[in-house]
């Protein structure tokens, strides 16, 4: 068991959870916030920055439980590109890598992540985070003119968005 290393997943469905968890990468503590009462996005991860504080976890994979791990082990491979990249976070684009995601480019999509749940809990502050969910013009300098998909890099269309942006404005460094 690697001590220092999790994932959470926030879960709606409880039956493909049931399926996809089986999947996960072994040697790992798995935390599930039950989500089918509404308890996800940003209320999820005020959840887990209280509940996991001082629980001796760097690294914290997020995951939604239709994420399929089909080589699961890579996970650490990526981990370790983050450690010595001195990367905080690291996912997926919510505008222009998936078809279907069509919002900002600037900030992940929880549905798969991993942070540097070590670092942040350090300089976690509710109250500032949650004071983020703005988007200023030209503020971030991404080359996000090659992405493949469409994006509207002004949209904050999920509340999750401030933790995101608080930790760009902070000058952590994401990888996407």
């Amino acid at each position: 068991m690697n001590p220092n290393i999790a994932i959470l997943t926030t879960v709606i469905s409880f039956e493909l959870y049931n399926k996809t968890s089986s999947l996960f990468p072994e040697e790992i503590r798995t935390y599930v916030i039950d989500g089918t009462n509404g308890m996800h996005g940003i209320n999820s991860i005020k959840f887990m920055m209280k509940k996991l504080k001082n629980s001796g976890i760097k690294w914290l994979i997020l995951v939604d439980e239709d994420v399929i791990f089909i080589k699961p082990n890579l996970i650490f491979s990526i981990i370790e590109e983050m450690e010595e990249k001195n990367i905080t976070v690291c996912g997926v684009r919510d505008g222009g890598e998936i078809a279907n995601r069509k919002q900002n480019p600037y900030v992940i999509n929880t549905f798969f992540s991993i942070i540097n749940f070590g670092e942040i809990q350090n300089i976690y502050d509710e109250k500032e985070v949650l004071k983020n969910q703005y988007i200023l013009e030209n503020e971030f300098d991404d080359d996000i003119e090659s992405l493949q998909f469409d994006f509207n890099k002004m949209v904050l269309y999920e509340p999750y968005y401030c933790f995101f942006l608080w930790l760009r404005r902070k000058g952590k460094k994401f990888f996407f």
